[in-house]
């Protein structure tokens, strides 16, 4: 297959962001189309460079990386946007999202990267551009030199049109359901008055935006459905229905489904944890994703949950080194610890894999269903409350409210709820089906080439 000239993709580095377009970009080049780009920072050219063998995707470097991943924030501004609400409370709280935009929002560094990324676009000279939606300084980019490009999406596509939607609509980042009762609307209209005035007294948004307009940015403020509304067409990683349905979609919006490679996705998988699945009939998948960063009492709480839900069930627990230390001194036997897994996807895809604990993360709520595996979701922040929501709501799992995040008892009766009700299951494998059939991988690299 041929492109009428290079197609660049452009992610910052969080797994969130980047995953979907490193699955994107590998379909194009299984393909064979040809001058395929892909930009991020340096600590992402590894996982580019690996993308193909037979048909390389490109690396392009927008340097070392400036701004601190929120794993590595100090805890003070860490504790600031993942402090859960109090006990009782119907949403997530607003301060949350001031906290996290305080936290990314620096003139400095995003005029720089600005200025990076003009230097990728003009050594490249793409036709189009594929950009993940929390890359600003990328589409920036794109927009100066007129370059066509492709907007992803991977958090609630409805977030990305905030502004727009009614007061009837749970607003972004608040984890309420689609039917909002009496009380809830009041909730709802209370988190958007919060988030609003926290917008106008602690995000420096004002310097943000004068910096911007100085370096010549054209959309000054960032706003994501101004970026959205230029894109020649919006890639959402779930389904409406999944997704909560909202009148301000636009037409050139595509619903695709969760983005999976084929399977089996590792080129050297790991012969020992393949032998463990291959051994426990019942095996719970817990992964909390990158930034997530669990307090003793919750490590605590979920390995005691595991010694319970035994010897019956197994818990596959992807727990990085260095939180280690607060796991108690005797582990339970049906545990299983794992730093890194070399394919997520060949683990969820694994028979003996009954059900997903995670942190509501957009990937990994609607892969787990994806692959018909129900899930329990303990929110971590911000749009992980909006899944939870969307996950309860679809019959697909359960979700941990914020006062139970760190009970045993609580983790334990939703986890064999999930395990042992059928229902979970049946409602994952009927979602699984609407996801395969949105196209995924398929439908969103097609896409890309209809943009061209």
């Amino acid at each position: 297959m041929t492109a009428v000239a290079p197609i660049l993709f452009a992610s910052i580095a969080d797994a969130g962001m980047i995953n979907p377009l490193l699955v994107i970009a590998g379909e194009l080049a299984r393909r064979g189309v040809p001058d395929l780009y892909f930009a991020s920072t340096e600590d992402r050219r590894a996982d580019i460079e690996a993308i193909s063998a037979d048909n390389p995707v490109r690396f392009v470097s927008f340097g070392e990386r400036l701004e601190r991943p929120p794993g590595e924030w100090d805890p003070d501004l860490y504790a600031a946007a993942t402090q859960p609400a109090k006990p009782g409370s119907l949403t997530a709280r607003p301060q949350n999202v001031v906290a996290y935009l305080s936290g990314v929002t620096d003139a400095s560094i995003m005029v720089t990267m600005y200025e990076r990324a003009l230097a990728v676009v003009d050594e490249v000279k793409p036709a189009l551009m594929v950009i993940d939606s929390s890359s600003v300084y990328p589409t920036d980019a794109a927009i100066a030199r007129e370059i066509p490009y492709v907007y992803s999406v991977p958090i609630s596509v409805s977030e990305i049109f905030a502004e727009r939607l009614p007061l009837s609509y749970p607003s972004p980042n608040t984890g309420l359901p689609r039917s909002l009762s009496g009380r809830q609307k009041l909730a709802n209209l209370w988190f958007r008055l919060r988030l609003l005035h926290g917008m106008l007294t602690k995000v420096p948004a004002v310097q943000f935006t004068k910096a911007r307009k100085e370096a010549g940015i054209l959309n000054a403020t960032a706003g994501q459905s101004g970026y959205a509304d230029r894109a020649q067409a919006i890639l959402g990683y779930s389904v409406f229905g999944m997704e909560y349905p909202f009148d301000a979609a636009p037409s050139h919006l595509r619903m695709v489904g969760p983005v999976v490679p084929p399977l089996p996705e590792a080129v050297t998988p790991d012969p020992a944890l393949s032998a463990w699945l291959d051994e426990h009939e019942s095996v719970v998948y817990l992964a909390f994703g990158t930034h997530m960063r669990l307090t003793a009492p919750q490590v605590a709480a979920i390995a005691e949950a595991a010694r319970r839900i035994g010897p019956e069930h197994h818990l596959l627990w992807k727990l990085p080194k260095a939180q280690r230390a607060l796991l108690p001194a005797n582990l339970p036997p049906n545990v299983r610890l794992e730093n890194w897994v070399p394919s997520q996807f060949d683990v969820l895809a694994h028979p003996h894999v009954r059900a997903y604990y995670h942190h509501g993360g957009g990937n990994s709520a609607y892969e787990g269903i994806y692959f018909g595996k129900p899930g329990l979701v303990q929110p971590f922040w911000m749009d992980c409350h909006d899944h939870a929501a969307r996950v309860l709501d679809s019959g697909c799992g359960l979700v941990l409210s914020h006062e139970e995040t760190v009970s045993a008892d609580a983790i334990v009766a939703k986890l064999r709820r999930v395990l042992e009700e059928k229902e979970f299951t049946a409602r994952a494998e009927e979602w699984a089906d609407r996801f395969r059939s949105a196209g995924g991988a398929s439908a969103a690299a097609d896409t890309v080439l209809a943009a061209l």
